[in-house]
């Protein structure tokens, strides 16, 4: 893996001979690979916002038990198709993937104190895990620094500023875009949930702990991992930006059924009181007689009876209206 990695990202160097510009490709081309399971991880959790409802209904029902609580919600999850995980399976995937990249990166900026003709001042990367043929090993291989826009990416910002504070600013500032881009994505996450107070009180206590945790071991990690996470993280917040666009817009009524359900169950009471008041109200005024052939003691003909009995004016009570249909979970 090691290999596989710093090759793909030598053949990117060879594309754009740019240590930086290397790194941003690799790290878009890992985000992609990755976006079908961050597609799946957000309709699951569209999911769970749909039946959410029944969810509580079960932790209600079954909270003095909490194995059966947990049995029965498991099946419900089977039962709709719901992975609680989903969402996170993107972050797990990518640990693997950041193991190998640090460790590649590492190799590639090793040093040797030897001193060669492609290094005459000796300290020079020896890196590891590239063919010598190829223009990432020959231009790492006679520098001593992985040089992009003015700033070495193989030293860490702690290192930077033992240097100098001035040494310290591009990479103060990668770290800065690391914790915002990490919280702008939690409320981008929450802004999307119905009901906040229903996550896990765990699960919203690592959301906002864990982008200060990724800005915490940034200052000990080199410049080229510290851009891998702003590349992915501000990826991710255009990711995220697109998804609410889409998937949520088209969904949102799909998202609030119970909601409009409730809605419309209250509809019928509010019609019946309404046509039963204009029913009174009407029927003050004077006295019906009725009158042969359903007509009317003026002479109106069935048509007009029909109107009285729709309980517009007349003192006949309106119809019930019918229960609105539920749809199917």
């Amino acid at each position: 893996m090691f290999d596989a990695l710093a090759g793909l990202m030598a053949w990117f160097y060879s594309i754009w001979p740019s240590y930086g510009g290397a790194i941003i490709l690799l790290t878009l081309t890992v985000m992609l690979v990755l976006t079908p399971l961050t597609l799946r991880g957000t309709k699951s959790m569209l999911r769970m916002q749909q039946l959410q409802p029944e969810m509580k209904r079960i932790q209600k029902e079954f909270k003095d038990d909490r194995q059966r609580q947990n049995e029965e919600l498991m099946a419900f999850y089977k039962e709709n198709g719901i992975n609680p995980l989903a969402s996170c399976l993107p972050l797990l995937i990518q640990m693997p993937v950041f193991i190998v990249l640090y460790r590649a990166l590492r190799g590639l900026t090793s040093t040797s104190s030897d001193v060669t003709a492609l290094c005459p001042q000796g300290g020079c990367f020896e890196p590891k895990y590239l063919s010598h043929s190829s223009e990432l090993y020959q231009s790492l291989a006679s520098h001593t620094q992985m040089d992009w826009l003015g700033f070495n990416l193989a030293i860490s910002p702690s290192q930077a500023l033992s240097e100098s504070f001035v040494t310290f600013i591009p990479f103060g500032i990668m770290i800065i875009v690391v914790l915002v881009s990490g919280y702008v994505q939690q409320a981008q996450i929450q802004g999307r949930s119905q009901n906040q107070q229903s996550q896990n009180a765990q699960q919203q206590m690592i959301m906002k702990i864990l982008p200060a945790f990724i800005g915490l071991i940034s200052f000990g990690l080199p410049g080229a991992l510290v851009l891998y996470f702003v590349t992915s993280n501000l990826f991710r917040v255009g990711q995220q930006w697109l998804i609410t666009r889409t998937s949520y817009s088209d969904e949102a009524v799909a998202a609030g059924v119970i909601e409009v359900e409730a809605d419309e169950k209250q509809k019928p009471k509010k019609s019946e009181a309404a046509g039963n008041g204009k029913a009174v109200s009407g029927g003050t005024k004077g006295k019906p007689t009725p009158s042969r052939g359903g007509s009317s003691s003026n002479g109106k003909s069935k048509g007009n009876t029909s109107k009285r009995t729709s309980g517009r004016g007349g003192t006949t009570p309106s119809l019930p209206q019918p229960r609105p249909r539920k749809k199917k979970r």
